[in-house]
């Protein structure tokens, strides 16, 4: 089977707009319903600890046990998402959390949501979350044109970011005005509206969705897909660049935020939600410019000067002591990651099969983020060993800035891609 790139040259696809593709614009919605309801519920699950249960010194113990499965198992879910219908995956998987968040409203309305209970749904719903985000991803780029692709990234890219900001929000209106049930059921309704939103989509789709009627051998497939990455120069050289942002940008970067507002501005809790917002904001601002920008060449040159960039301004975080400085630095590394991302993401579905591309994106994203637990556990080790969080900083925003250029002068396709 071809890559997506050989198989969406068709005219008629090339000429249309992405406003006027309903299955896409459905996968949007699907999308927004999804990132909303996360968000909503990781802020329902850590309240619910530290307030109702007040076990805030085992908050942690919670968000593992929705983090860890979903890292686990997207490897495998990835190649589900190749053999099956997608968009059944996606409705399957909210559907199924929907109903397991008007569980939790019944087991808060009997008093039975209890430390061990939440555990227990917090397992249940990473292992769900697992079988979403493989399917959507590689739905992309079966239903947007090769030109329009980048676009559809960023704007799925632009929702996700939205949300991470939005969704705490609206979690908090719902709670200061009634409770834990009307959160939960709130969250469930969300969900349910995304399940039935990707339902929908298949019946807009040009080309209908097959599943595989092949026997399913996961090990086999996983290693197939392991298989065509070592064997692509150019997908390996990508994967390389995102571990190595993932181990030194976004590690460090989910760390040092906190670790800057306390010892080094000296802030409070509204200086931090200011510099959390600010990287958020600025994915967003670069996710817009490459929405409406449609940028189609070089795009592997430009996500590594972005990283580059990004690097750079890791060292100048690590130098700087005041706070708007701080806000715009912080800023500009939301600005340029989005870059990165987006056309790192979309050069790979470009270049990967359609029979592979969900296993190959939830590789990607397994590496990339199980690194970071890694360099978190590093950066620890540094700490407790004296060094000062700006000199660590200082030191990952070298590496990453020599990296980026090592791999721009060392590997010539990558310069041209």
């Amino acid at each position: 089977m071809g890559t997506y790139a050989e198989m969406s040259k068709q005219p008629q696809e090339n000429k249309s707009s992405l406003f006027k593709n309903v299955s896409f614009l459905l996968v949007l919605l699907s999308i927004t319903f999804n990132s909303s309801g996360i968000s909503i519920y990781l802020l329902a699950e850590s309240w619910y600890v530290v307030n109702h249960l007040t076990a805030g010194n085992s908050l942690g113990i919670v968000l593992m046990a929705t983090a860890i499965p979903r890292l686990v198992l997207m490897p495998f879910t990835g190649i589900l998402a190749d053999r099956y219908k997608k968009t059944y995956i996606m409705f399957l998987s909210d559907i199924f959390r929907g109903l397991l968040l008007i569980v939790m409203v019944f087991c808060f309305l009997s008093n039975i949501l209890s430390f061990s209970v939440v555990v227990t749904f917090a397992i249940l719903f990473g292992i769900l979350e697992a079988f979403y985000w493989p399917a959507s991803s590689s739905l992309i780029p079966a239903i947007v044109s090769e030109n329009h692709l980048a676009q559809a990234n960023s704007l799925s890219q632009i929702i996700q970011q939205f949300f991470s900001l939005a969704g705490p929000l609206i979690g908090g209106v719902i709670l200061t005005y009634g409770s834990y049930h009307h959160l939960f059921g709130s969250i469930a309704v969300i969900l349910i509206c995304g399940a039935f939103s990707s339902l929908f989509v298949s019946k807009y789709m040009r080309k209908t969705q097959h599943s595989s009627s092949e026997s399913l051998h996961l090990v086999k497939e996983w290693k197939e897909g392991i298989h065509f990455i070592k064997e692509d120069a150019f997908i390996k050289a990508i994967i390389i660049v995102l571990i190595v942002a993932g181990f030194f940008l976004t590690g460090p970067l989910s760390m040092a935020i906190p670790l800057l507002v306390n010892s080094v501005l000296h802030g409070s809790a509204l200086t931090l939600s200011y510099l959390e917002m600010s990287v958020t904001v600025g994915m967003i601002a670069g996710g817009v410019l490459i929405a409406v920008s449609k940028i189609q060449k070089r795009r592997a040159l430009i996500s590594l000067l972005s990283l580059a960039l990004c690097g750079l301004a890791i060292l100048l975080l690590g130098i700087s002591v005041h706070f708007l400085q701080t806000l715009l630095l912080l800023g500009i590394i939301g600005f340029v990651i989005s870059f990165s991302n987006t056309f790192f993401v979309t050069l790979l579905q470009e270049r990967t099969p359609q029979d592979k591309i969900g296993r190959v994106l939830s590789l990607v994203t397994t590496a990339t983020t199980g690194l970071v637990p890694l360099s978190q556990a590093l950066i620890s080790i540094f700490l407790n060993k004296g060094l000062q969080i700006s000199q660590i900083l200082m030191s990952f925003g070298v590496i990453v800035f020599v990296f980026c250029f090592m791999m721009m002068f060392l590997f010539r396709p990558i310069r041209n891609a």
